[in-house]
Protein backbone atom coordinates (compact mmCIF):
# COMPACT_ATOMS: atom_id res chain seq x y z
CA UNK A 1 0.00 0.00 0.00
CA UNK A 2 1.18 3.22 -0.85
CA UNK A 3 2.80 5.66 1.79
CA UNK A 4 0.22 8.34 1.38
CA UNK A 5 -2.46 5.81 2.05
CA UNK A 6 -1.34 4.81 5.71
CA UNK A 7 -3.27 7.59 7.42
CA UNK A 8 -6.70 6.71 5.66
CA UNK A 9 -6.90 2.98 5.99
CA UNK A 10 -7.78 0.57 8.83
CA UNK A 11 -6.35 -2.03 10.18
CA UNK A 12 -10.16 -3.82 9.51
CA UNK A 13 -8.84 -3.24 5.92
CA UNK A 14 -5.96 -5.18 6.14
CA UNK A 15 -6.86 -7.89 9.17
CA UNK A 16 -6.94 -11.87 8.49
CA UNK A 17 -9.67 -12.94 10.43
CA UNK A 18 -8.79 -15.42 13.42
CA UNK A 19 -10.28 -18.50 11.54
CA UNK A 20 -7.78 -18.03 8.90
CA UNK A 21 -4.83 -18.22 11.42
CA UNK A 22 -2.76 -21.63 13.10
CA UNK A 23 -3.90 -21.25 16.73
CA UNK A 24 -3.51 -23.37 19.68
CA UNK A 25 -4.67 -22.96 23.33
CA UNK A 26 -2.46 -21.86 26.12
CA UNK A 27 -2.23 -25.25 27.57
CA UNK A 28 -1.04 -26.75 24.17
CA UNK A 29 1.54 -28.68 24.44
CA UNK A 30 5.24 -27.52 22.56
CA UNK A 31 5.71 -30.26 20.10
CA UNK A 32 2.38 -29.45 18.70
CA UNK A 33 3.10 -25.82 18.28
CA UNK A 34 6.28 -26.78 16.50
CA UNK A 35 4.87 -29.64 14.43
CA UNK A 36 2.67 -26.56 13.63
CA UNK A 37 5.24 -24.08 12.25
CA UNK A 38 7.86 -26.76 10.77
CA UNK A 39 5.01 -27.28 8.16
CA UNK A 40 5.86 -24.47 6.09
CA UNK A 41 2.79 -22.67 5.86
CA UNK A 42 2.16 -20.55 9.27
CA UNK A 43 5.29 -17.91 9.94
CA UNK A 44 3.21 -17.64 13.87
CA UNK A 45 1.20 -19.75 16.04
CA UNK A 46 -1.38 -17.64 17.69
CA UNK A 47 -2.40 -18.64 21.33
CA UNK A 48 -6.38 -18.35 21.72
CA UNK A 49 -8.46 -18.33 24.65
CA UNK A 50 -11.87 -18.33 25.13
CA UNK A 51 -11.80 -16.28 21.48
CA UNK A 52 -9.03 -13.68 22.74
CA UNK A 53 -5.68 -14.06 21.09
CA UNK A 54 -3.93 -14.10 24.60
CA UNK A 55 0.10 -14.23 22.48
CA UNK A 56 1.61 -15.21 19.71
CA UNK A 57 4.47 -18.15 18.95
CA UNK A 58 7.30 -17.35 16.83
CA UNK A 59 9.57 -19.10 15.13
CA UNK A 60 12.06 -17.00 16.84
CA UNK A 61 10.43 -17.78 20.08
CA UNK A 62 10.71 -21.41 19.38
CA UNK A 63 14.52 -21.51 18.68
CA UNK A 64 14.29 -19.46 22.31
CA UNK A 65 12.49 -22.13 23.97
CA UNK A 66 14.64 -24.94 22.52
CA UNK A 67 17.86 -23.78 23.45
CA UNK A 68 16.39 -23.10 27.34
CA UNK A 69 14.78 -26.62 27.41
CA UNK A 70 18.16 -28.77 25.64
CA UNK A 71 20.18 -26.09 28.31
CA UNK A 72 17.89 -27.20 30.96
CA UNK A 73 17.84 -31.49 30.26
CA UNK A 74 21.61 -30.96 30.05
CA UNK A 75 22.13 -29.88 33.54
CA UNK A 76 19.24 -32.49 34.72
CA UNK A 77 21.99 -35.07 33.87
Amino acid sequence: MPREQWPTRRVRDHMVPLGDQVVVAPDARMDGVLGKLQDGTAGRVLVVQDGEVVGIITPSDLTRWLRRWRTLEGSAH
